[in-house]
């Protein structure tokens, strides 16, 4: 196996608040699997620590070292299999309960990584110690936002704001999110679950994610919202990204560019599936296809569709 083009360090703290008697969130520090998980489970005491224990169960038996198709392919399907579950075990319930939860997982690879999600649990990136956020929240709140009926400023404390669109349990079939992006050494990510983002203002986060190492920075945002009311479970995760060669892999325009265009591919794909424009087969297949194809370094990324193309105009082609 090739040398990882990336290492990445992580932590991961998660605590019940200063309210609440139990903590119904889970986190998964994937450390040398190089993939990161962080759940906030809902349907109160048994019920949504129960799902987002399962879900860090679930993936924490996965290995490590797959291609960047068989990791996100593992990884949804147990999300899948854990939705079923979950569902099937709500609607036992008399009367019919909810036992979901919210889920975000990052995944590092050779130069890109993916995140996946559903619910409102986040993940950020800090880059030139600007933060910015990955992943859209499936709640009423951020839909009223998108709408222009709510100011983004205002959402966090809108009446809607707890409730989620979609979840891990939360009905009979689980689409999630994903979004590619590029890795630049001394990337910082964080997955958060909501009772972080309540407390802390994402300024304040990229203030605090801008000193120390992994393990500090975790432990200073999580008692940063221990100091105020943290009135939710707080959860935490940290990971840090540094080319691991010498020299770093190149990072031009043309590689950004690239970066760009492969996560509006994925993007398309899944609204593509959502809207049974694709069927399943195909929507996994093209998004293996083009996970797999990113990976390859820059110099060889289009050499499989160039070389199909000589094949059909009968072009002898070595590249």
């Amino acid at each position: 196996m090739k040398p990882a083009t990336f290492t990445c360090s992580s932590a991961a703290l998660t605590h019940q608040g200063n309210l609440r008697d139990h903590n119904e969130d889970a986190c998964l520090d994937g450390g040398t699997r190089r993939f990161w998980v962080v759940a906030d489970g809902m349907g109160g005491h048994d019920s949504g620590d129960y799902a987002s224990a399962l879900i860090v169960e679930r993936l924490r038996r996965l290995p490590g070292g797959a291609r960047p198709s068989e990791t996100v392919d593992r990884i949804e399907d147990e999300l899948l299999d854990v939705n079923r579950h979950l569902y099937a075990l709500s609607a036992q319930r008399h009367p019919p309960t909810i036992i979901g939860s919210t889920v975000v997982v990052l995944m590092a690879f050779d130069g890109f990584c993916v995140v996946a999600w559903a619910g409102d649990s986040r993940a950020y990136r800090l880059r030139d110690g600007q933060i910015s956020r990955i992943s859209r929240d499936h709640s009423e709140v951020q839909l009223l936002v998108e709408r222009a009926l709510v100011k983004a400023e205002d959402a966090e404390n809108h009446p809607r704001a707890n409730v989620i669109t979609r979840a891990v349990g939360g009905a009979a079939e689980l689409t999630l999110d994903y979004e590619l992006l590029e890795l630049q050494s001394g990337d910082r990510f964080l997955l958060c679950s909501d009772g972080l983002y309540k407390d802390v203002a994402e300024a304040q986060m990229a203030d605090v994610l801008r000193g120390g190492d992994c393990h500090q920075a975790s432990r200073a945002l999580l008692d940063l919202s221990l100091s105020r009311e943290a009135k939710d479970n707080v959860t935490v995760v940290t990971v840090d990204c540094f080319a691991a060669r010498s020299p770093p892999p190149p990072r031009s325009p043309a590689n950004v560019h690239d970066a760009d265009m492969a996560a509006q591919r994925l993007k398309k794909l899944v609204e593509a599936y959502e809207r049974r424009f694709l069927d399943w087969a195909d929507y996994r297949s093209e998004r293996g296809r083009l996970l797999d194809e990113f990976e390859r370094p820059a110099r060889l990324r289009w050499r499989r569709p160039l070389a199909a193309l000589a094949d059909r105009l009968g072009i002898h082609w070595r590249g």
